[in-house]
């Protein structure tokens, strides 16, 4: 055996600290990281657009502009539309909740007892009741800064009172300034740099490079087709039974469910599940009866394998398909290391490190032949 010297020993020990420190390093800087990370999903996402628009004539500059101009106004009109509908329903739901909670904790433990085993009425009501929350105070305004509070990835120093809220523009601003920087050069972000590198490396990284790009981009298209079709066909669920009783309690949260339907829709597999868990617990406190808790259960049920069987391989079909217990894995990480903005991103993340390893274990596969 071979004995190690004194002079690789302590190159050994360097690299590793050196690995340590970058980690840390990394740690420290993860929400601007993250932002950088975000923004080049993004223009992988809208890169191809931007590509046909000039192929067509549309000067590069202009078509972003343009992109961006046309993205910011649909966006904006269904966040205010949506989240004021929203809100007054969030109001109405909460409205006399104490008395709700009463009423179907009766009725579960009158019909449906086997449903003790998953809601714990007492759980939720010291939930409420811990948070001293007084929901019929709840405006548009205050949502609107719980979202950029939630996405605040780059911290302000010195702001104590606004600080999440301008944390929070500032890395949208961030996100997309970045990602229009990378879209206004022809080739990718990696590129300049892969072409540094020795001619032999370049071939090989090059094409594993694009297709993560490619990945990436079709899974945030992909995602977000899901999300609507998902919130839409939610929404025509939860109104249905009005055709046929007038009196359906539950049409009047329909879109609320309808957006937590479409935002669930992000964390693979487990999403749809939490939906429907949520609307039977809707439709309980709002006063449903047995019938409508049979129905939204078999309805999301079916909703659920619709997803799976046909939704999912047809708009998936050119993003990564990653297995079930990887993607559950990755989600539950990501809320654990970097709350729910690293639960998001961690779908495309394992999808790049599962196309490496797959890399990886095709070159090896082919030196062993």
């Amino acid at each position: 055996m071979k004995q190690l010297s004194a002079t690789e020993i302590f190159k050994g020990l360097s690299m590793f600290l050196l690995l340590l420190l970058g980690l840390w390093f990394a740690y420290q800087i993860k929400g601007v990281i993250i932002s950088i990370f975000i923004a080049f999903i993004l223009n992988a996402a809208i890169r191809p657009l931007i590509n046909y628009l000039e192929k067509i004539g549309i000067n590069r500059t202009l078509a972003i502009l343009l992109t961006y101009l046309v993205g910011f106004v649909i966006t904006a009109i269904i966040i205010f539309a949506v989240v004021n509908i929203s809100v007054n329903q969030a109001k109405l739901f909460f409205s006399n909740i104490d008395s709700k909670l009463l009423a179907a904790e009766n009725f579960v433990d009158s019909y449906v007892p086997f449903l003790r085993d998953f809601i714990d009425f007492d759980v939720i009501k010291s939930s409420i009741e811990s948070q001293s929350l007084d929901f019929s105070t709840i405006t548009s305004s205050g949502f609107y800064t719980f979202i950029l509070d939630g996405i605040n990835l780059v911290s302000v120093q010195g702001i104590s009172i606004v600080g999440g809220i301008i944390g929070g523009l500032l890395s949208v601003f961030v996100i997309i300034m970045v990602s229009v920087y990378m879209l206004l050069n022809r080739k990718s972000a990696y590129e300049g740099v892969i072409e540094l590198l020795p001619q032999k490396y370049e071939k090989r990284l090059l094409p594993v490079l694009r297709k993560m790009e490619a990945s990436l981009g079709s899974w945030l298209m992909g995602q977000g087709i899901l999300m609507l079709i998902i919130g839409v066909a939610t929404y025509f669920i939860m109104i249905l039974p009005l055709i046929f009783d007038s009196s359906y309690p539950v049409a009047q949260y329909a879109l609320i469910v309808a957006v937590l339907a479409g935002i669930l829709e992000a964390v693979p597999n487990l999403g749809p599940a939490l939906t429907m868990i949520v609307t039977i617990l809707i439709a309980l406190i709002s006063g449903a009866g047995i019938g409508i808790v049979i129905y939204v259960a078999v309805a999301f049920l079916l909703l659920q394998q619709l997803e799976g069987v046909v939704l999912v391989p047809a708009v998936m079909k050119r993003a990564i398909d990653l297995n079930p217990i990887i993607s559950i894995a990755a989600v539950l990480a990501g809320f654990q290391l970097g709350g729910p903005i690293a639960a998001l991103i961690a779908i495309p993340i394992a999808a790049i490190a599962q196309i490496a390893l797959l890399e990886i274990s095709g070159e090896v596969k082919k030196k062993d032949k």
